[in-house]
């Protein structure tokens, strides 16, 4: 999209037209060449739009495991006196606080390490820098209350964990709001699915520079194939996503293999971020019903229909997604079923049947390499499940 790079066929175009049809209508502008006119030449514009069609969904320590990691490395390692981290995009402000919080619990004094946040919405900034939070914001078993204080609005950080992030509003696509410092760490996460592909490019290309030899950069689980490989190597700790920068010309000593999961994953082009609802109706459930009944009853094509008329509405489905799979491969379209197994691994990807269905898949291609991929994952999984 204009000026910001985001991919309009993951963004969604139907729901990108009717914003721009929405404020059309709000300005009293008919035409829509006149309404883009406006918007090339008017950076409040933009900067409207583009608080329309960012919608925020983060929440303290994300994906648990990247910041245990972090903790254990910055313990475990001998790291230089001042250490600097980046967190882009920040949205409101969870996760460089949460990399505070981290940083804070392995005992470096606040004076030794700095953290910059940048993301492009002014509102989500104000917020940020407010440090004030709903119970959205706290999802999972939350250790941390000992860093907040009760509010009217929630909850606030304390003034001394503000004080450790410096907040910035910046737009990617200008170059003058790329981070120029060298950073220890770096946090991109779940920014590069909704770039398009030469923007996600250069903002890798960009992110490489900006890293230290040996720095440490964390990724989102659909991301990894944006990562160059001949200047990262994968420290393979299970869902962390987590890369470090190798020394020039040096090689890779584990050879980083990608599984064919994450490069489809990255690849699809769903209305990830336009659609973020819930299947809670029981009417729709009913459908979801309705569409096993007419499998049941040998009617693949109806069915099929029926789930994908309800995934239009509820992409975030995980339940659906797998079983339009299943539909799928009942009716012998084995890279459709793939896909959709995909999808539901990508909202979950921690999904046990999605993965055991996707392992049957790879084993009836006769395709080794990923069915050892899939089955390490499902032993990790188990592992973890019997430790927690």
């Amino acid at each position: 999209m204009l000026r910001i790079g985001i991919d309009c066929t993951i963004l969604g175009r139907d729901r990108l037209k009717f914003l721009l049809k929405k404020r059309q209508g709000e300005l009293n502008i008919p035409d829509e060449d006149l309404y883009y006119a406006k918007l090339k030449n008017s950076p409040e514009e933009l900067s409207y739009l583009v608080e329309e069609i960012v919608v925020p969904e983060t929440w303290f320590f994300r994906d648990n495991q990247p910041f245990e990691y972090l903790k254990s490395y910055i313990t475990n390692q001998k790291l230089g006196q001042s250490l600097k981290f980046l967190s882009i995009p920040c949205s409101t402000g969870e996760e460089p606080y949460s990399i505070a919080m981290t940083v804070l619990e392995t005992g470096l004094p606040v004076q030794t390490f700095s953290i910059e946040a940048i993301d492009i919405s002014s509102k989500a900034i104000h917020k940020a820098i407010t440090g004030i939070y709903g119970q959205n914001s706290f999802r999972g078993d939350f250790k941390y209350q000992q860093y907040f204080h009760p509010v009217v609005q929630g909850h606030q950080l304390l003034p001394e964990v503000r004080k450790m992030v410096s907040f910035r509003q910046g737009n990617i696509m200008n170059r003058a709001n790329f981070p120029q410092a060298h950073y220890d760490v770096i946090f991109c996460r779940n920014l590069l699915i909704y770039l398009d592909t030469k923007v996600a490019r250069q903002l890798m290309e960009h992110l490489t520079k900006t890293l230290k030899v040996g720095g440490l950069l964390f990724v989102g689980s659909a991301e990894t194939i944006h990562v160059p490989q001949e200047f990262f190597e994968s420290l393979n700790k299970p869902f962390t996503f987590a890369y470090q920068k190798l020394q020039p010309q040096q090689k890779s000593v584990k050879a980083q293999t990608l599984p064919v999961i994450q490069k489809t994953i990255a690849s699809l082009s769903v209305d990830q971020k336009n659609l973020i609802k819930t299947d809670s109706s029981k009417k729709n459930e009913s459908d979801l019903i309705r569409a096993r009944k007419l499998a049941n009853l040998g009617k693949l094509d109806e069915s099929i229909l029926l789930a994908q008329k309800y995934l239009k509405e509820f992409f975030l489905s995980i339940e659906a997604h797998i079983l339009l799979g299943e539909l799928y491969q009942a009716s012998s379209n084995s890279s459709k079923a793939e896909e959709s197994f995909l999808k539901a691994l990508y909202l979950d990807p921690n999904n046990v049947e999605a993965l055991n269905y996707l392992l049957l898949l790879k084993e009836q291609k006769g395709d080794p390499k990923e069915v050892k991929i899939l089955k390490k994952r499902l032993e990790r999984l188990k592992q973890t499940q019997k430790t927690s």
